[in-house]
């Protein structure tokens, strides 16, 4: 019996080693900045309260390079470091507002998060205050980060 005891013992401290392996190989370090790889467009913000991913459809079979913005996403992380979804912008939406709108223009909102586009052509998401009273705020170029 004390056998089969040190065995299951062993074995779940093997199994959580996997565990603790399999969530590191979705990090990185580059040049001492960790970067969340799971295809986020702020991966290097892994303080985040909202994850952003842009959705791309690939209308040609033959080409897998080829690819057409389809949505953005907004994902609110939880306390469990999940996300859920709170925002889809379609592409639609995102042109409606032309390139370089006159004003920083809001896309859509859900959740307490914006999708903008800015005057320089930029997108930024501004999200509810923290703690200590100051919003989210993240702004990327179309073209950066994998968008």
């Amino acid at each position: 019996m004390r056998k089969v005891s040190w065995l299951v013992l062993v074995m779940a401290v093997l199994a959580m080693g996997v565990v603790a392996v399999n969530a590191q190989d979705t990090h990185q370090v580059v040049d001492g900045v960790l970067y969340i790889q799971d295809g986020r467009v702020n991966s290097w913000d892994v303080a985040a309260p909202v994850a952003v991913y842009c959705r791309f459809d690939y209308p040609d079979a033959d080409d897998v390079d080829y690819s057409v913005l389809s949505s953005i996403e907004l994902l609110t992380i939880n306390y469990a470091d999940e996300g859920e979804l709170t925002l889809s912008v379609d592409a639609a939406q995102i042109d409606a507002v032309g390139e370089t709108p006159a004003e920083n223009t809001l896309i859509a909102a859900a959740g307490g998060y914006g999708l903008y586009r800015a005057t320089n052509g930029s997108l930024y998401v501004v999200g509810p205050a923290d703690a200590s009273g100051n919003p989210y705020i993240f702004v990327w170029n179309r073209g950066d980060q994998n968008c």
